[in-house]
């Protein structure tokens, strides 16, 4: 009977023979193919100097060998295993908290690069404090084995979660936006992931994203004269199916594009079911996504990494942009309901002045006993329901989009149409009771005071008013609370 081989496909985790081609198994290599042609980047009779790295089979362990090494862990069970080593969901004693133990396989424990990569991780976690990152708690050596105890997160990865069901387009949206920001911090700090694929995303059961796997993650600018490289020149790391084009041509010269790619990738597929292969069609085509999440996903997914989004903020701020854009209290929502409150104002006012001059035509005719009182009572209640339903709706649109801009940054927008479907019927009520406490005061001392006079001193006192009024109102919606 053959021997069995202790190699792996890097990519899919199937056994594969000493002699394949390029270390992986043969539906990686024609997977590889199909993307490497996309869109006629590389010539079909092109050779490509890629090597991918062997990956000896993880051993797993029992739980009872591994805790026979960690006096103050008790090892619970195996949770998952890859490349480079086995987790092990475990208990530490002392704090009574559970924590995840990353055993790295024997087999790579004893190669010095792996080994050097292994640490490399823990250095790196421990510089990533972000609540969206696994965060790392120790790490060192038991017995034969080299651990490390990071985070335990309480809940799957986004392909079991994938896989559970079909994501809607406006929870993909706002999940890979949330990713966006922990990656936007790692790459603050000059570090890369380089591995950005669904089983190294993991949400947890209060729905927190959590990236995770940052052990092949490249640090910028990590080319010291003299400092051993831990892969060789033309190693390629990172899961075939997700990687950059960089990372297949030149990965010796990644950056954080490359992690913005993988993304792109990541987005496509939770909006489409599958990964872009060959000539893809746009992701509203074969979703419900709607066209304006196009272009940003075909961006992030530009062969040319100078087409891309050159940062992780720009294409953070692109699916804010997006998904904001419909959602109540969003600019653009505001800018609608504003335009509409404005639009009601106005057209009440103007049925006003047409009411108002019906209104004093029929009571001229009253006067003369043309129509009854009845008739002019009816006439003038059907005046104040039609005068009074836009303006109504007016006041009520308005003060709710200033109530939302007292809340946002975005201060600015539907500011002015808001003011201008709240305050006039506001201030023409004011004006009314100026007036008319004007009038019963002068009546009631007993002063007579001409038509015009009478006028000039309710305008001036109604205008004070008014000049509060919108003072306060300004002051309401543009001074943060406290």
């Amino acid at each position: 009977m053959p021997q069995r081989s202790n190699l792996i496909c890097p990519q899919c985790g199937d056994e594969i023979d000493e002699r394949a081609p390029q270390g992986l198994c043969t539906k990686c290599v024609l997977q590889w193919v199909a993307t490497a042609i996309r869109d006629d980047r590389v010539p079909a009779d092109a050779e490509r100097p890629v090597s991918v790295e062997y990956r000896p089979r993880t051993q797993q362990w029992s739980a009872e060998e591994i805790g026979a090494h960690f006096a103050e862990l008790e090892v619970l069970e195996l949770i998952g295993a890859g490349g480079m080593g086995a987790v092990y969901k475990a208990r530490q004693t002392k704090l009574d908290r559970i924590v995840a133990l990353k055993i790295l396989s024997r087999e790579l424990a004893s190669d010095a690069t792996f080994q050097e990569r292994f640490d490399r991780e823990a250095r790196l976690l421990a510089r990533l404090h972000h609540p969206n990152i696994v965060t790392i708690f120790e790490t060192g050596n038991a017995g034969p084995f080299t651990y490390l105890i990071m985070e335990f997160v309480d809940g799957q990865n986004l392909r079991e979660s994938m896989e559970g069901g079909r994501i809607k387009s406006e929870e993909a949206l706002a999940l890979v936006r949330s990713i966006c920001k922990p990656l936007k911090f790692a790459h603050e700090q000059g570090i890369l992931h380089r591995d950005i694929k669904p089983e190294n995303i993991l949400i947890t059961n209060r729905g927190d994203v959590k990236i995770a796997d940052f052990g092949i993650a490249k640090l910028v600018g990590e080319t010291e004269p003299g400092k051993s490289t831990l892969t060789g020149e033309n190693s390629v790391l990172g899961s075939l199916r997700y990687m950059s084009p960089e990372q297949i041509d030149s990965p010796g010269d990644v950056d954080q594009r490359a992690d913005i790619y993988s993304l792109g990738l990541v987005l496509y597929e939770l909006l489409t079911g599958r990964l872009p292969m060959g000539r893809f069609d746009p992701p509203s085509e074969s979703s419900d996504v709607k066209k304006a999440a196009d272009e940003i996903v075909l961006r992030a997914l530009e062969q040319n990494r100078t087409s891309r989004f050159q940062s992780m903020e720009d294409f953070q701020t692109c699916l804010r942009e997006l998904t904001e854009a419909d959602a109540p209290g969003s600019p653009n929502n505001r800018d609608r309901l504003g335009t509409c409150a404005a639009i009601c104002t106005g057209t009440s006012l103007a049925l006003a002045v047409v009411c108002a001059a019906y209104f004093m035509m029929m009571l001229e005719q009253n006067r003369t006993n043309i129509i009854r009182d009845s008739t002019l009572y009816m006439i003038g209640a059907i005046e104040l329901v039609i005068v009074g339903i836009p303006a109504v709706l007016g006041m009520l649109f308005g003060w709710r989009v200033l109530a939302e801009l007292r809340e946002s940054p975005e201060k600015k927008v539907g500011f002015d149409t808001a003011i201008v479907g709240a305050l006039p019927w506001p201030l023409i009520i004011g004006f009314v009771f100026v007036g008319g406490t004007v009038w019963s005061v002068t009546d009631a001392v007993g002063i007579h005071i001409s038509p015009p006079l009478f006028v000039m001193i309710s305008l001036l006192l109604g205008g004070l008013l008014a000049v509060k009024v919108a003072i306060r109102v300004f002051r309401w919606v543009t001074v943060d609370q406290e």
